[in-house]
């Protein structure tokens, strides 16, 4: 049996966060997988990341998402076709230092759980869940609450 090394690089993926008003948009760069792409607001950021971390082997989760409606239709999470068509230019990507860099450790109890570096910071900080992953990014670009950084 032949067991396959997953390189630590490959969960790692860069945020370039733009501030907005009520939300934050910017870019998400996985630079192992060579894709980029942009989003909006917090929740395409999200879908992207659910979506990204679904094609991969690693980290595997626990809890397959559930919808509200009984029958539900086949999850656009995970499907490596979607992912690409989404996709933007990697060479698009700005070369300054991104707002952060993520490392998804974990996908257990329906959320994820791993490391957040704020780079324009120099604070690294574990997250236990995707709200408190949000929260640490919003609080960095915000700067407000200093506390859950410091």
């Amino acid at each position: 049996m032949t067991v396959q090394k997953i390189p630590n690089n490959s969960t790692e993926i860069r945020f370039f966060i733009e501030p907005t008003e009520l939300d934050m948009r910017g870019i998400l760069h996985h630079p192992y997988g060579g894709m980029a792409w942009k989003f909006d607001n917090v929740l395409e950021m999200m879908r992207i990341l659910e979506n990204l971390l679904s094609t991969n082997p690693f980290p595997q989760a626990t809890h397959k998402l559930r919808g509200l409606h009984e029958k539900t239709k086949p999850s656009r999470y995970g499907n490596l076709e979607e992912l690409k068509r989404m996709s933007m230019d990697p060479k698009l990507v700005p070369c300054e230092k991104p707002t952060f860099v993520v490392k998804v450790q974990y996908r257990q109890n329906a959320s994820w759980q791993g490391s957040i570096r704020w780079v324009e910071g120099g604070v690294e900080k574990n997250f236990r869940s995707t709200l408190e992953l949000i929260k640490l990014m919003d609080n960095a670009i915000s700067g407000k609450e200093e506390s859950s950084w410091g």
